[in-house]
């Protein structure tokens, strides 16, 4: 016999396979196949860029195929929205290609073009949304003050950058959400900034049920946990990258915001691992590698003969940072120590706060870590006279933000669950307007601005100014950073469209630098050609986005270093190149930059 259905497919070109099975009363099967290829008689098909600078020229490309073996007269429109751009009519037999050039608008949110077809009654098309990036770089300056007694500051502001944003907040927490947002939605992916996001996640976590608000990062705590163990080395260590040579500070980081997952009920192998790795390890390592290890073995418990490393330790460490980090672990131990030093060596800001070591870019010897140090001890000590004025220092630091991923994180870890989110009554006044109710937000127009704050409880100032600046200068005082393009194997400044490009980029290291990141933006009409992930010095790791490539250096000796982007042009039109910029990631005031260009892309 025959069995029959009919089936309505959608309207696009695709190929559908159909399965019969089949038995007879002996319980014999059979199965049948067949291959079915739907197609419309006539398709539109439009090609934009994945998105465009403003200011951008480009031409993009609609194209319509007709599958049928009769010629037909159709209607082909671009439209931007509903506005059309350009129509043609005519007949077609196969296909036929036409290009509309269009000029990137101001940017926004996103420009919508499409291409429409029309044969009577029958219509096919496809609509495309172009993101629209801005010209040149954001900038803001301003400052964070927190003001816990009663007290009248002047600020002066440039009145060419435009208008002054206060903004006035009693409740500490609310202040610091914004730092943790910022460690969730920091766009980059190494091992520590995965740590630092995975300790901000834990943390909004706990402000969470302070608070009783819900709490939406569980899968993203999962992911980055995941994440970790992805990376891990072999031996049980990690570096800067997944894959990167073994690095002990890495290593005790992640292993520290593992243990910190693992307290709160997430538990992966990977913390064992390291632990595993570290403590044969530990024998081989001196100094900073050395305290690094033991403090974290110190905070998580591990059973282990402190003492012999410790006595090692005594003889050979000289900076403040060492002897605070060795008084933590004494003090954690159980064993002989004293907080005279801690008193001997602090130092005050104007408003209050409490501080140890120099304002510097060192790694450990700086003022962030040292401090942080002494927090931790004078806590174990219950001197919450001590730690009140350091976490006001801590605060005063913050200005518009922390340096980096790394300091934000353990400043947040160390202080958040400390603070008193208390409110008490508290006024202030703003170039004369009396305010009593917070948080509050106002914008002044003068470029001088009178905050006059009175009453018990602290209050958390941001003053500042954002700006958008179109074509920023070069600055090439800590980086000297140059690109040129090549094509067919020769230096060019016009690109040629669909024969393979590249983006040379040479930077001039006058200092080395650690952890630097080289991001370098793509012009809008190219595509990349291929996205290489190269291991070789100086390089470790690259990251492709959109509209830019990262370039990541552990470590970037002085001397002059070049990477290079493999791209293909793949439109027409006059492009813009953003600045490319070579920045320390965990202190980011060392950078360099190049000027703004256009390039041309012909046919």
């Amino acid at each position: 016999g025959m069995a029959g259905f009919q089936v309505t497919f959608p309207d696009d070109i695709t190929s559908w396979n159909t399965f019969v099975l089949g038995q007879d009363e002996k319980m014999r099967g059979g199965v049948g196949k067949a291959h079915t290829r739907a197609f419309k008689k006539l398709m539109a098909q439009l090609t934009v860029p994945r998105f465009l600078v403003e200011g951008d020229q480009v031409d993009v490309v609609g194209k319509a195929v007709n599958f049928t073996k009769d010629t037909l007269q159709i209607q082909a429109r671009f439209l931007s929205g509903d506005t059309v751009l350009k129509t043609r009519a005519g007949e077609i037999s196969s296909a036929w290609v036409e290009k509309l050039n269009i000029v990137a608008p101001p940017a926004g949110d996103s420009l919508e073009l499409s291409y429409r077809l029309n044969l009577g009654e029958y219509e096919d098309g496809e609509i495309r949304k172009i993101p629209i990036y801005r010209k040149g770089i954001e900038e803001t300056t301003g400052v964070f003050l927190v003001a816990e007694k009663d007290t009248t500051l002047q600020l002066s502001f440039d009145p060419d950058l435009g208008p002054v944003t206060v903004f006035a907040q009693q409740n500490a927490l609310e202040v610091l959400k914004k730092d943790l947002r910022f460690l969730r939605r920091y766009p980059y992916g190494c091992n520590e900034q995965t740590a630092s996001r995975l300790t901000g996640l834990l943390l909004e976590k706990q402000a969470a049920k302070w608070t009783g608000e819900p709490f939406d990062g569980e899968p993203e705590i999962i992911r980055a946990i995941v994440r970790l163990k992805k990376s891990q080395n072999p031996d049980g260590s990690w570096g800067w990258w997944s894959g990167g040579r073994a690095n002990v500070w890495m290593t005790t980081y992640v292993l520290r915001a593992l243990y910190e997952a693992r307290l709160e009920g997430y538990k992966t192998s990977a913390f064992n691992k390291g632990v595993i790795f570290l403590t044969n390890q530990v024998h081989l390592y001196k100094k900073t590698d050395l305290l690094n290890v033991l403090r974290l073995f110190s905070d998580i418990g591990q059973n282990f003969d402190y003492q012999p490393f410790i006595a090692q330790l005594d003889t050979t460490v000289t900076g403040l940072y060492e002897r605070f980090a060795l008084l933590d672990i004494r003090q954690a131990r159980g064993l002989p120590m004293t907080l005279d030093s801690l008193g001997k060596y602090q130092k005050r800001t104007l408003l209050g706060g409490v501080y140890w070591n120099e304002e510097s870019y060192d790694w450990y010897e700086n003022s962030i870590q040292t401090t942080l140090l002494a927090y931790k001890i004078y806590k174990r000590a219950g001197r919450e006279d001590m730690t009140r004025k350091i976490r006001q220092y801590f605060l005063e630091k913050r200005n518009l933000g922390w340096r980096n991923t790394f300091e934000t994180a353990r400043i947040l870890a160390a202080i958040l669950p400390d603070l008193d989110f208390s409110e008490k009554p508290t006024e202030l006044h703003i170039n004369g307007t009396r305010v009593t109710r917070f948080p509050h937000q106002a914008r002044i127009f003068s470029e001088s601005v009178e905050l006059e704050k009175s009453g018990g409880g602290p209050l958390f100032l941001t003053a500042y100014q954002q700006f958008h600046n179109p074509d920023p200068m070069p600055d090439s005082s800590y980086f000297k950073i140059e690109s040129h393009w090549e094509q067919r194997g020769r230096k060019t400044d016009v690109l040629e469209k669909s024969d393979l490009a590249t983006l040379v980029v040479r930077v001039e290291v006058k200092q080395t630098a650690e952890y630097a990141m080289i991001e370098v933006p793509v012009p809008a009409g190219c595509s990349y050609a291929s996205k290489p992930n190269f291991r070789r010095f100086p390089e470790v790791y690259r990251e492709y986005f959109r509209d830019r490539t990262a370039v990541f250096c552990e470590r970037l000796p002085v001397g002059t270093h070049e990477f290079r982007i493999e791209l293909e042009p793949r439109f027409s039109g006059q492009f813009t190149l953003n600045p490319a910029k070579v920045e320390q990631m965990y202190f980011p005031v060392f950078f360099g930059r190049n000027a703004l260009r256009r390039v041309n892309i012909n046919e």
